[in-house]
């Protein structure tokens, strides 16, 4: 079964300012640290985080998005094909924008 489970919410900050803390390759790093055991810098201000079951794979700057998807382990031992969560930060004025987090996953039930 594959499917995609999305919610969003308003914060009272400009887009950017949100990104700034929502973009940070650091900001999963700062919220859970035990979670992650390295960090591999890609190319340019891209990277890859690998933790011990996850690994975020896109941070675009310019578009405000961040995707991490799970590697091995966690979600994929319990029977999920893939599974992958999305994190958008969208403009509405000049002072709030939108928080929006999509998951998507393959199962196998």
């Amino acid at each position: 079964m594959i499917g995609t489970l999305s919610d969003e919410f308003e914060v009272n900050v400009p887009a950017h300012e949100a990104w700034a803390l929502y973009g940070k390759l650091e900001f999963t790093y700062i919220c859970v640290p035990d979670l992650f055991d390295k960090v591999d810098v890609l190319k340019g201000t891209g990277a890859l985080f690998h933790t011990n079951e996850d690994e975020i794979s896109k941070v675009d700057d310019k578009n405000m998005v961040k995707e991490v998807r799970a590697s091995r382990g966690g979600y994929l031992s319990l029977g999920f094909n893939s599974y992958g969560v999305r994190f958008e930060v969208i403009k509405k004025s000049e002072n709030s924008c939108i928080i929006k987090v999509t998951v998507h996953y393959d199962v196998t039930l």
